[in-house]
């Protein structure tokens, strides 16, 4: 996967991306250690379907804001898994 340095890069990065609903965890739990959060099972909608997705995000406390972003794109996740990981949608979204 390929990583980028803040969110609004995503579009960039993939101009064929245009995603419209994430879920941080979808296939694993998010992990919080300070002010990091990590989304190792994420998910990501795009165009009715549904792709694999990590990302990290670290927070800035003076003043408060996103310090770092960094996320990777993953595989495409078949239709017959959306059910099992809560993904909102039905396979014949994605036709």
């Amino acid at each position: 996967g390929r990583s980028a340095p803040a969110p609004d890069q995503e579009d960039a990065w993939r101009a064929d991306l245009d995603p419209d609903q994430v879920v941080a965890y979808a296939t694993a739990d998010l992990a919080v250690a300070g002010g990091t959060v990590s989304a190792e099972g994420a998910a990501f909608r795009d165009h009715g379907r549904w792709f694999r997705m990590t990302y990290r995000c670290e927070a800035a406390a003076d003043p408060p804001a996103v310090a770092a972003f960094e996320f990777a794109v993953g595989e495409a996740i078949p239709p017959e898994a959306w059910e099992d990981y809560n993904l909102p949608g039905s396979p014949a979204d994605a036709d």
